[in-house]
């Protein structure tokens, strides 16, 4: 892998220190921090540790929906009373039901925004 540097003097000083850094490791694994990093070159730019590619997305409001009905199916399928049952299950699916809805007409009001704009 090739490092590309903006300058000559960074360059060199990058070769300089890998050099010792690397003489100094076989003969002396003691070195302390302090002297590591007096061999680092000035302008080298740091590494980043944490890019944050790795990290979970934000629940969209929509996946937060999802996951609590599921938890209510979840809870109607352990009770015991059938007729405990039935009333969650009517519960989440009016929930459903009301989500979609309110999905549906947001989206045919911004078509017919898009209309009116263009006429």
């Amino acid at each position: 892998m090739e490092t590309i540097f903006e300058d000559e003097e960074t360059m060199m000083a990058a070769e300089q220190s890998s050099s010792g850094i690397s003489a100094n490791s076989n003969s002396n694994c003691s070195a302390s921090k302090t002297e590591k990093a007096s061999k680092k070159p000035k302008n080298a730019i740091p590494k980043v540790k944490n890019s944050g590619i790795h990290k979970k997305p934000a629940k969209s409001d929509f996946d937060e929906f999802l996951s609590s009905m599921k938890s209510r199916l979840s809870q109607a399928t352990s009770m015991k009373s059938n007729k405990e049952q039935l009333k969650m299950l009517e519960e989440t699916q009016k929930l459903i039901f009301d989500r979609i809805t309110k999905s549906a007409d947001a989206r045919d009001m911004e078509h017919l925004e898009k209309q009116m704009n263009k006429l």
